[in-house]
């Protein structure tokens, strides 16, 4: 869905090499609370039934508010998003469901593409964030949580060398 909709960034001439998202095994405390809150409620079914109206509302509430989080975490793990190509990074920000920022690199303007693996479970799964330095008053370029952060870095500084060469 999102991934088709990223060719209308694309300029003539330019080629995808690499779509990147966050590493979905990153999301397991947003994932469980969401299933805590559906599944929490028909533990206490019985009692909250006997309360009535209210009680079916503080039921189906809490449905709700498990649906809606799950829903919420979906779409901003689908909307952040790292595309580099061959001529270009960009980078997919969203922070909240109305908030957007859309930020990209030539790679002539790339000074420094390096990545973080903080603690020993980031380190045992893999994961870490990628941050692409640029040159000027252009803001960092970064992914948090990516899978196998090392290989990305590579795989950037490697289609920098080749781009900056070729042009």
């Amino acid at each position: 869905m999102f991934e088709q909709r990223i060719r209308e960034h694309l300029k003539d001439g330019e080629e995808q090499v690499a779509f990147i998202r966050q590493y979905i095994v990153t999301l397991w405390p947003a994932i469980l609370l969401s299933v805590f809150f559906i599944l929490a409620p028909f533990f206490f079914m019985v009692p909250l039934f006997r309360r009535g109206t209210g009680g079916v509302a503080i039921f189906l509430t809490l449905i709700a508010i498990g649906v809606l989080a799950g829903v919420r975490q979906w779409i901003l793990w689908n909307l952040n998003a790292f595309l580099i190509t061959n001529q270009r990074i960009i980078d997919f920000d969203q922070s909240g469901l109305f908030h957007r920022r859309v930020s990209e690199a030539s790679y002539e303007k790339i000074q420094d593409v390096s990545f973080s693996q903080d603690g020993v479970l980031a380190t045992l799964l893999d994961y870490g964030n990628v941050h692409v330095q640029t040159a000027g008053t252009q803001a960092q370029l970064e992914i948090l949580c990516v899978h196998r952060p090392k290989d990305l870095q590579a795989l950037i500084t490697e289609t920098q060398r080749k781009n900056v060469v070729a042009s």
